[in-house]
């Protein structure tokens, strides 16, 4: 009982790792792609800039 639990958490948690590098990746390519300058940051230094 206890494998299935951890078998389904862990696809589960590959399933949600999966589809956020595809959402990073498509939202950087929307961005590289816009016509203006955008920076993203905090106060510990830039995150993103295109």
């Amino acid at each position: 009982m206890f494998l299935d639990e951890d078998h389904e958490a862990f696809l589960a948690a590959q399933l949600t790792k999966e589809t956020l590098v595809d959402t990073q990746a498509r939202m950087g390519m929307m961005l590289d792609l816009m016509p203006m300058g955008l920076l993203i940051h905090t106060r510990q230094g830039i995150i993103f800039g295109n």
